[in-house]
């Protein structure tokens, strides 16, 4: 049956593969974007807002409803993503990266769930990290965004059925970084335990997992070849 998806964050990168693979399996799609455009040969509807303010995530969440006719999945990727540690660390960096992708999930969902009419079912997917589970330095604030991005997914799963159904999938190393070196997604993969970076149409495949099983929920699913068991020295090796 066709899905009425929306994918906050779905005009690049990870967002954008989910958006192409759900079209793609005949699903209707609404991304919100920020600024970036998303490519013209996609059959989206397309939503802008800057998810940090407070009043953007039920917008959004109303505005895939109408346009889409309806909602029945939720998929929050959008997110931030600056390095800091505890000797940078500073409270206008928390903060933001609390906004976006601590506070705006959940503000989407909590629209999402009020949106939901009599016999109505949906499902919300957290993109979150595998980090959540072996967290490393060097991005501090994002990581502790996810763990609790992750924790909600418990805390909210019990909460909100049979209504709403509240998942999560935790993506390992998928996109090379901004200032990676040419090779290095590679070299990074196969130090993996699979010897294999996680690809983005493996996350697809999860989210449509996670779709396709209705007895599932307050789960996290990891697609990272097994990246969240090791230490990230070992992983990352040596620049």
């Amino acid at each position: 049956m066709a899905e009425r998806i929306l994918i906050t964050g779905g005009a690049q990168r990870l967002g954008l593969a989910l958006a192409r693979a759900m079209a793609a399996e005949g699903h209707r799609v609404a991304i919100h974007t920020r600024r970036t455009e998303p490519p013209s040969d996609l059959d989206l509807v397309v939503l802008r807002g800057d998810l940090d303010d407070p009043s953007v995530p039920a917008q959004i969440v109303d505005e895939a409803r109408a346009r889409l006719g309806g909602l029945s999945v939720l998929v929050n990727n959008a997110a931030r993503f600056e390095p800091d540690r505890i000797d940078t660390f500073d409270a206008a960096s928390f903060d933001a990266h609390m906004a976006t992708n601590l506070r705006a999930p959940l503000l989407a969902i909590q629209a999402f769930a009020a949106s939901l009419g009599t016999g109505e079912k949906g499902l919300a997917v957290n993109i979150v990290d595998q980090k959540v589970r072996h967290p490393g330095a060097g991005y501090l604030s994002y990581t502790l965004s996810k763990i609790a991005l992750e924790g909600a997914v418990r805390a909210l799963a019990a909460d909100l059925a049979p209504r709403l159904r509240v998942t999560a999938i935790a993506p390992g190393i998928v996109y090379e970084s901004a200032g990676m070196k040419p090779g290095r997604l590679e070299t990074i993969g196969a130090r993996l335990p699979l010897r294999r970076a996680a690809r983005p149409e493996e996350v697809a495949a999860a989210l449509t997992y996670l779709i396709e099983t209705p007895s599932v929920t307050g789960e996290t699913l990891f697609v990272d070849s097994g990246e969240s068991l090791r230490a990230r020295s070992v992983i990352l090796g040596a620049s």
